[in-house]
């Protein structure tokens, strides 16, 4: 059988607890001070296990996960749009997106050949620079709020991520797009969780007017 993104942890799937596979241990089993043992192996192979703090199961500032391991070359032909990233910080936010992020996001399918992001989402970003520079930017919001070191990146990420969109909805016939509105929803849930509330609706009303706008052309 193929191995797939570990789901839980032993300990947490025979006590059918919630477990919120922290790693390399989850914080259930830290603080229980038992042995954790995934029933699933991830995808592809996760280097040495990081220094944490016992007290709360996190990783330690200082000791990211994101920095304890290399990608051998995710995709080595670089076949996603370009961005102003370095190729390898790029290729570990791809890791962060397919194997984290689109589980966060749709945690009701935890199969890697069925779930929504992985299936229909991702192919989708692959072919749009819009919608692979806001992927890219969960995941690195994810990455940096781990860090605790700013916001810089996720920042540089959001900047292209409007520019590619003003782009598209210069163009009707783009600004309708799937990916189109994939992304201004997601900048728009991106900015609400920053706390920035009118942004957030400014990006929702955007989509809503396309919608309207597609609602009387096929009327």
């Amino acid at each position: 059988m193929r191995p797939t993104l570990r789901r839980s942890c032993a300990a947490c799937a025979k006590s059918k607890s919630s477990c919120d596979l922290r790693i390399p241990r989850c914080s259930r089993c830290v603080k229980r001070k038992v042995h954790c043992t995934y029933t699933n192996e991830p995808l592809t192979t996760v280097a040495a296990p990081v220094q944490e703090d016992v007290r709360s199961g996190w990783p330690l500032r200082g000791s990211s996960i994101l920095n304890d391991y290399r990608l051998c070359s995710f995709d080595p032909f670089d076949s996603y749009p370009q961005t102003r990233l370095p190729r390898e910080h790029v290729q570990r936010l791809i890791h962060s997106f397919l194997h984290k992020i689109a589980f966060e996001y749709y945690p009701l399918d935890m199969s890697t050949t069925s779930n929504p992001f992985l299936v229909s989402w991702w192919p989708l970003a692959l072919g749009d620079p819009a919608l692979f520079h806001v992927s890219l930017q969960t995941a690195c919001l994810d990455e940096e709020l781990l860090t605790q070191r700013g916001f810089q990146t996720s920042e540089l990420l959001m900047a292209d991520s409007v520019a590619l969109l003003r782009r598209k909805i210069g163009d009707l016939s783009r600004a309708i797009q799937d990916g189109t509105m994939n992304s201004v929803i997601t900048l728009a849930a991106i900015e609400f969780g920053k706390g920035n509330i009118k942004i957030s609706e400014t990006h929702v009303d955007g989509v809503k007017r396309l919608r309207e706008w597609l609602a009387g052309k096929s009327a």
